[in-house]
């Protein structure tokens, strides 16, 4: 290492939010039977955009 910052890592957030357990429970939907949580809402529940948090996913995936 030449104790250059990646600059390609995203910043790690320390906040944390509370959640009322209701606004989780109304964007849960039911798809052939699964209780699922869209991408779109569950981005909304976590203060991002949903492109953003897909981002974030394939990144962490790879």
């Amino acid at each position: 290492m030449d104790g250059r910052i990646n600059s390609t890592r995203p910043e790690v957030c320390s906040e944390i939010a509370i959640v009322d357990w209701r606004t989780i429970y109304d964007k849960i939907c039911i798809v052939h039977g699964i209780k699922v949580i869209l991408d779109f809402n569950l981005a909304e529940i976590c203060g991002y955009s949903a492109k953003a948090l897909s981002v974030r996913t394939i990144k962490v995936h790879r």
